[in-house]
């Protein structure tokens, strides 16, 4: 036992990684809002006025000099609320593990931070937009960038507690992790359960049963979420047409694949591309 734990560990450490999408520091005017969004991305940031974030039935006031972490695939919306302009130091940006998963998912993180641990997420994402930004990056500017990456992980999972269900994912890594890079790298064809389970060399109930204790949801759950995350990261990011990015997540009828869209994410593809990208690249 000690002996799986401690190459899982291994290979955590071997497969992590970062991936930086954007992030600035700016001014904030009174009563600027992101409009409600999804995005693809772990939006970080520590502000120095009041905001309310919005979720689907619940409403959070950060204070000033407080910090967020909203985690990839959450509807927020984030509404500046002070009295005055305020400066945003803020992050777009993954950590994923295992080639696959992302690794906030694993930990029960705080969205809401404060103090010392505030400062060091807003410093951290002040860092990264400096370096990220930079007209000539060179090699001493990537592993500047990758440091300040790491250390921002660290700072918010030092204060987060790893869940039963990431736990539960380490475990079952060796299984599973086949099935999830198989997954990642054919987004676009069919991916029916029967497939899926005879690489984990399980029955399908089986498979469903392991993947769902390790993961919280079930298979064809997952699948769905992946598709819609990797199409909002191509609306955000390339000039792709719909067409070919319904394609490109396995949805051959356009049509088809707006309108589950406009169901996951409240907007159809086109709206969403030019929102988003506005507050993506933007303020917030």
């Amino acid at each position: 036992m000690e002996s799986t734990q401690r190459r899982l560990l291994e290979q955590f450490e071997e497969t992590l990684t970062f991936t930086y999408h954007s992030g600035n520091v700016r001014e904030v005017p009174v009563g600027y809002s992101t409009g409600w969004r999804t995005v693809p991305y772990a939006c970080i940031a520590q502000t120095d006025y009041t905001s309310l974030i919005h979720l689907d039935g619940e409403r959070i006031r950060v204070d000033p000099d407080a910090a967020c972490v909203i985690r990839q695939g959450i509807h927020h919306r984030i509404d500046q609320i002070g009295p005055a302009p305020g400066v945003s130091r803020f992050a777009h940006i993954n950590f994923i593990a295992f080639g696959c998963i992302d690794v906030l998912t694993m930990f029960d993180t705080p969205m809401i931070h404060a103090g010392a641990t505030a400062n060091q997420i807003g410093r951290l994402c002040g860092g990264l937009a400096e370096v990220a930004n930079a007209a000539a990056p060179d090699h001493a500017g990537i592993i500047h960038k990758k440091s300040l990456g790491f250390e921002l992980l660290w700072a918010i999972t030092n204060v987060s507690r790893m869940l039963a269900p990431g736990a539960a994912l380490m475990e079952s890594i060796d299984r599973l992790r086949p099935v999830l890079q198989y997954i990642h790298r054919h987004l676009g064809e069919r991916l029916p359960l029967a497939r899926l389970a005879a690489l984990a060399c399980l029955s399908p109930s089986r498979f469903h049963a392991v993947f769902k204790n390790a993961s919280g949801q079930a298979p064809q759950h997952f699948v769905q979420r992946l598709r819609f995350l990797k199409a909002q990261q191509l609306l955000i990011e390339t000039g792709d047409a719909v067409k070919e990015i319904a394609a490109t997540v396995g949805y051959p009828d356009e049509f088809h694949f707006s309108r589950a869209f406009k169901q996951h994410c409240g907007m159809n593809p086109t709206t969403y591309r030019q929102r988003v990208r506005t507050t993506m690249l933007g303020r917030l």
